[in-house]
């Protein structure tokens, strides 16, 4: 009898546990209503049987409650770190796009709406796919494929296009704040209106000299159309930026 219990109190088959305990519960629940007689002896075995069996299947039960408690605690705690790893990615990548300068926020502006654009290799392109704000699928020589990473794709969407407009006036700021008084002198014409237009002679433009410096600059987000050396339209935030500069300095 003591080897029986030995060998079940080692049992950790949980099916075989449960399989034994019900078999001897019917077997009892037989006996005591009258539909057969296992006798004396073998009752009380089957009786000693049910009772191992039993607990046994409470242990098992137990253990494995333990077990499936430590495995989600294990999933929580994963969750939990993938979640502040990503709120983390989300704090990078908003204080990056708020520093991103003019030339960088014309990517930003081209690729918007978009799920990947054919672009041209702009100089700036390297230094926003090494920020984690864009990917380049594909490049050739002139040319390259680009789509937004997946984590500024979702800050913009949930909060960058929002403010994007700020950006802008904040990134042209910088600029206007910085530039010589004679180029800043060229952008002049902006104060009082949107779009500066090259006049004509017969029916050729005829560049005026404000217009290289506007050049420097058609490849960023102060200009929102641009027809070279003969129409260009500022952005609307950048002009705000520009006028807040041309008032404090000229």
């Amino acid at each position: 009898m003591g080897d029986l219990f030995a060998y079940f109190s080692k049992l950790r088959d949980f099916k075989l546990q449960l399989s034994i305990f019900l078999v001897c519960f019917v077997v009892v629940l037989l006996d005591q209503g009258g539909w057969f007689d296992v006798g004396q002896y073998f009752n009380s075995l089957i009786k000693f049987l049910l009772l191992v069996s039993g607990l046994a299947v409470v242990y098992s039960f137990l253990e494995l409650c333990g077990r499936c408690v430590k495995v989600l605690a294990k999933v929580i705690m994963q969750r939990w770190r993938e979640k502040q790893a990503r709120q983390k990615l989300r704090k990078e990548i908003k204080g990056t796009v708020e520093s991103l300068d003019v030339y960088e926020l014309r990517v930003l502006r081209e690729i918007r709406g978009h799920n990947a654009v054919r672009m041209k290799n702009y100089p700036c392109l390297s230094s926003l796919r090494r920020k984690g704000v864009v990917n380049v699928i594909n490049a050739s020589n002139y040319s390259s494929y680009v789509e937004f990473s997946g984590i500024c794709k979702e800050f913009l969407e949930n909060e960058g296009w929002q403010r994007f407009g700020e950006y802008k006036r904040v990134a042209a700021h910088r600029v206007f704040s910085v530039m010589p008084h004679a180029e800043l002198k060229a952008f002049r014409p902006f104060v009082n209106k949107a779009m500066d237009v090259a006049p004509r002679n017969g029916g050729r433009f005829n560049a005026p000299p404000s217009f290289k410096v506007y050049n420097r600059y058609v490849d960023s987000s102060i200009f929102s159309r641009v027809e070279l050396n003969k129409s260009y339209h500022m952005d609307e935030e950048s002009r705000e930026a520009l006028i807040d500069v041309v008032r404090n300095t000229l």
